[in-house]
């Protein structure tokens, strides 16, 4: 919503800075309502398609499930039956998670170094930012190999 009353009230403004700030703030309203309604995500739109396939710790299930029973499903076709929304959501959860981990290490390399290296050396900012993105995939790597172990246990309550 505030986003949209920023986007109305940026239309109408004649001055073109203010104008400009409240656009880029309607922008960000309307990126962080995508965000949210991401079903690979838990956040709003995770809980919004666990209710509809009602399907209580959908994401765990199906990573536990793509984790431990997938390779001997494969095996034996009659073991998939059943479990296409496991595989899909399993599969399209780690499919995000790879991407995001790629994007982060490419924006922390393009950014992160950009910056660092109007303060510190070249060759310094490059290892930080390097190293810092590493991290990030590194606690991405791990999270994503607990899920798949089955060994996050679900929300109280979901």
């Amino acid at each position: 919503m505030t986003g949209g009353l920023a986007a109305f009230v940026a239309w109408l403004l004649p001055n073109p800075v203010l104008s400009a700030a409240l656009w880029q703030f309607a922008l960000i309203s309307y990126i962080g309502v995508l965000v949210n309604l991401n079903p690979l995500m838990e956040f709003d739109g995770y809980y919004i398609l666990s209710d509809l396939l009602d399907k209580p710790n959908l994401r765990p299930q199906a990573l536990a499930w793509l984790g431990t029973d997938l390779i001997p499903a494969l095996r034996n076709p009659q073991r998939l039956r059943g479990h296409r929304l496991e595989l899909l959501y399993g599969l399209a959860s780690v499919l995000f998670v790879v991407f995001s981990a790629a994007l982060t290490v490419v924006l922390y390399r393009l950014i992160v170094q950009d910056w660092l290296s109007s303060i510190l050396s070249d060759a310094v900012a490059a290892g930080l930012a390097w190293a810092l993105a590493a991290a990030v995939v590194v606690l991405a790597v791990f999270g994503m190999l607990g899920e798949l172990r089955g060994a996050r246990r679900p929300a109280p309550g979901r």
